[in-house]
């Protein structure tokens, strides 16, 4: 959001102060719901020496409203490097973890990865499939994997799941 981006950018105005980077972790749809929002963004967006999003349709969104291309970044969520290095995983071993969740190997599930609170959205996702369900769409299992920092969120997600008659499986977190 772009409150601190609207501070860092006010407080580079002082002489000698150092650049500002301005951070949208959110894509446009939010600022297109939330019109304040989008217009301070916009605005510490254009003071900013650069701007860096996680979101690919961000980018050209903010240059549609005039922030220059050459500014704008795309910084992708950060991955812990030695998941590159490591093989992947044989038939064996997915059909193992599957059967793990109880789902057969040639049942591929949606995955999301992500803290259970509001940021990460996971009852917008359920609500999500549960639209694609009334309208008749065979759907997968939905494997939901991540630590709980707002157990409310939790249970809400599963009562939507049990509400629109949804196969959601709550994987904890591995160490």
């Amino acid at each position: 959001l772009p409150s601190p981006a609207l501070y860092a950018v006010l407080a580079a105005q002082i002489p000698g102060s150092a650049r500002v980077v301005a951070a949208m972790r959110c894509g446009p749809a939010f600022f297109t719901e939330q019109p304040t929002q989008g217009r301070a963004a916009l605005w510490a967006c254009r003071g900013a020496a650069a701007v860096t999003s996680n979101s690919r349709e961000m980018l050209p969104w903010l240059a549609a409203r005039g922030v220059a291309e050459s500014r704008l970044h795309l910084v992708g969520n950060a991955l812990d490097p030695a998941n590159d290095r490591r093989p992947p995983a044989s038939p064996e071993a997915c059909a193992r973890l599957l059967g793990e969740f109880g789902l057969a190997p040639d049942q591929r599930p949606i995955v999301a990865l992500g803290r259970f609170d509001a940021f990460k959205n996971q009852d917008g996702l359920v609500r999500a499939l549960g639209l694609l369900r009334q309208q008749g769409q065979p759907l997968p299992p939905l494997l939901l994997a991540g630590p709980v920092t707002e157990p409310d969120r939790l249970a809400q997600v599963q009562a939507l799941a049990r509400q629109h008659q949804l196969d959601v499986r709550v994987v904890p977190p591995v160490r």
